[in-house]
């Protein structure tokens, strides 16, 4: 529950914004968590309030996120228990980060805020950047062409090895292993002997 009455703010232009456009594509919400499920990934739509919040003020951003069930097995982490939280996604990104300044951007809302205004720029940003990313990165192939795309290669290697593509999987990981800090690299290297994957 919304505790001061700047986040219950936020939570009004989530209702006028996210919440009827996300509901009508068949997400289901989760407080300010929006999920929708496939055979192949989970899309996830979370909306974030920043920890510097106040009574007066409360700024608040869109995260944004993919999982895939088929990459779970090749990360390095404990199976989930329950749907994902966006920081728990394969890949991940900001909204602010798809927008043309692509930058970390905040919503700021107050007492004298025309929330039609905010929620008016949310279904914008979504509807133009959030909702094109998520619906692009919903499978595999593309997932793996995203992490490849901003550099995060060992997801890039585990996305390929769920897709059975150990000629890919093997590129990005012997990037991984260039860039890395060596103290990884055993750990690494378990891991890739663990899918299969030839090392020197």
């Amino acid at each position: 529950m919304s505790s001061t009455p700047t986040e219950k703010l936020v939570d009004e232009i989530i209702k006028r914004s996210l919440h009827p456009i996300l509901k009508s594509a068949g997400y289901m919400k989760k407080w300010r968590t929006f999920y929708l499920e496939s055979d192949e990934a989970i899309r996830v739509v979370n909306v974030q309030s920043s920890q510097g919040n106040t009574a007066e003020s409360s700024k608040f951003t869109i995260n944004l996120g993919v999982y895939f069930p088929a990459v779970q097995p090749m990360s390095l982490h404990q199976p989930l228990d329950g749907l994902p939280k966006e920081h728990e996604c394969t890949i991940r990104e900001r909204i602010g980060m798809l927008m043309p300044r692509q930058n970390d951007w905040w919503w700021r809302v107050h007492s004298k805020s025309n929330l039609d205004m905010v929620a008016n720029a949310i279904r914008n940003a979504w509807t133009g950047y959030g909702q094109p990313w998520i619906d692009r990165c919903g499978t595999l192939a593309a997932a793996c062409d995203e992490a490849e795309h901003t550099g995060d290669t060992f997801t890039a290697a585990m996305i390929a090895v769920a897709s059975g593509d150990l000629p890919r999987a093997k590129r990005n990981f012997d990037l991984k292993m260039k860039t890395c800090n060596p103290a990884a690299h055993g750990t690494l290297k378990a891991w890739a002997k663990r899918h299969g994957i030839q090392f020197s």
